[in-house]
């Protein structure tokens, strides 16, 4: 949820990765689009290939293989949007040990381009990682105390699964 109510996309995007399906035969076309910054009000031209059919455009941001691992066995033609799912790396052995990157996902579906009509469809994209920040005050008469070493705290978050799928 963005509570500021601005576009965040320009200042915290740094790469995007749009899959287009065809609901008869799958993964049509995979795109990456790198930059740092993007520019303010970010646009990208459909090419003539998509235009008279109705397609359903998946777009990750965020997608480094750093922190997720997604299906490299994703085949045109074959492949459909069901099958597309994110896992978050090292959740295999249980631990993620470092932060992970930001990860936005956004999906419009149905969408057709006409030849000769001049039409702009806006995909919404919704932020999936969040950062928390823990903060432990132990207090004892008045005093502010820390009765912990470092090494004894363990903090941990759990998830069902580690994955993502095309509509997380």
């Amino acid at each position: 949820y963005n509570m500021d109510r601005m576009d965040k996309f320009q200042g915290q995007v740094r790469f995007l990765s749009i899959f287009v399906f065809d609901s008869d035969s799958g993964l049509f076309k995979e795109e990456i689009k790198l930059a740092s910054p993007f520019e303010k009000e970010f646009s990208m031209l459909i090419p003539e290939s998509l235009y008279g059919k109705s397609y359903d455009f998946l777009v990750w941001a965020g997608l480094d293989t750093e922190s997720y691992s997604f299906p490299s066995s994703l085949q045109k033609g074959i492949s459909k949007l069901e099958d597309f799912k994110v896992q978050v790396k090292g959740y295999e052995e249980q631990l993620v040990s470092k932060g992970l990157e930001p990860l936005w996902h956004g999906l419009i579906e149905d969408i057709t381009f006409e030849i000769n009509k001049e039409k702009t469809e806006t995909i919404s994209l919704t932020k999936d990682t969040k950062t928390f920040r823990l903060v432990f005050s132990f207090w004892e008469e008045d005093e502010l105390v820390f009765p912990y070493d470092l090494p004894d705290l363990d903090v941990s978050i759990y998830s069902a699964d580690g994955w993502y799928d095309y509509t997380n």
